[in-house]
């Protein structure tokens, strides 16, 4: 079957040419990039890098003139969702923090995203994401993380109000009402449920079992990256989003060298409305504003910008 020929609109050409004059007349122009680029759907980036390609002979990636943090996230924008989290994921086992964007990325993504993010790891890399996981990783993070792959979690805010109290009691007959810990109880129920019904399986934990958490029952019983991984599933993705930005902030504060990675992941993974709820609960327990905070870790505010019109893009 022939190839299905790609319309691309003239507002997408008329981008690229703008990008071609602003990367090549007017270097100062980063400010001016970014507004464009948050402004315009992710779908319409990708014909604007297609047109750009077509126009100029040059990949827009590759013409981009910026710091590091800039190019990677103005980059991200220009590919499919899946796409990018296929890369960001692909650029962290070849790189450095592999555990680290498994769990940022695998703990909260919808299966939707799930769905395209495998689709396109095995187009790109020739490779099953199970086989990359199940090489990189042990023991019952591994489990844990091949629980996730199947995709098979609750959507997003679901609840079933007729197992909480079964879970809640299985939980607790796993780990602090025993000796020892039967870890496949924690995954089996923490990888097929939303954040929503953790949340209200540990209410009722809390209630009846110590006046502890589910949190708090994991981080008694668990340790390291499985610890870390079970806690990412027990909260929603605003909660998680923020904070991950202020671990980014804390570890990325001058004379700290910014964790470029760690910021573009964060923020061109999640839409508008998830990094909206992020930075008001980050500048709730913080008291200080999302953008103050960049400033330090970006002072030439190209990056700053960007990363800011992506919380206030429609």
């Amino acid at each position: 079957m022939a190839a299905q020929t790609v319309v691309i609109p003239e507002t997408a050409v008329e981008d690229a040419q703008k990008f071609h004059t602003w990367l090549h007349g007017n270097p100062g122009s980063e400010c001016a990039q970014a507004n464009l680029f948050a402004s315009r759907p992710r779908a319409h980036m990708q014909l604007v890098a297609m047109s750009y390609n077509q126009q100029f002979g040059h990949t827009l990636e590759s013409e981009l003139r910026g710091c590091p943090a800039f190019n990677g996230c103005m980059a991200a924008l220009c590919k499919a969702h899946g796409e990018f989290l296929a890369d960001t994921i692909h650029e962290a086992v070849h790189g450095r923090g592999a555990n680290e964007a498994f769990i940022d990325v695998l703990t909260q993504i919808s299966s939707e995203e799930l769905a395209e993010l495998k689709e396109a790891w095995t187009r790109k890399y020739n490779s099953t994401l199970e086989g990359v996981v199940a090489g990189e990783t042990t023991g019952d993070f591994q489990k844990t993380l091949l629980e996730l792959l199947k995709g098979t979690r609750m959507p997003p805010g679901t609840v079933d109000e007729s197992k909480i109290e079964a879970q809640a009691q299985r939980l607790f007959a796993a780990g602090e009402g025993r000796l020892g810990t039967d870890e496949d109880a924690f995954i089996d129920i923490l990888t097929h449920s939303s954040a929503a019904h953790v949340q209200a399986v540990s209410k009722f934990y809390y209630k009846t079992y110590n006046h502890h958490s589910i949190q708090t029952a994991v981080k008694k019983e668990t340790s390291g990256d499985f610890q870390r991984c079970l806690l990412a599933l027990c909260v929603p993705r605003d909660f998680y989003t923020a904070e991950r930005i202020h671990h980014a902030i804390q570890s990325s504060t001058p004379p700290k060298e910014a964790d470029d990675a760690l910021f573009i992941r964060l923020f061109c993974m999640n839409d508008h409305k998830t990094l909206g709820q992020a930075v008001v609960l980050y500048m709730g327990v913080n008291a200080e504003r999302v953008e103050n905070a960049l400033t330090r870790v970006y002072p030439m505010g190209s990056v700053s910008v960007l990363l800011m019109k992506l919380v206030t893009r429609t």
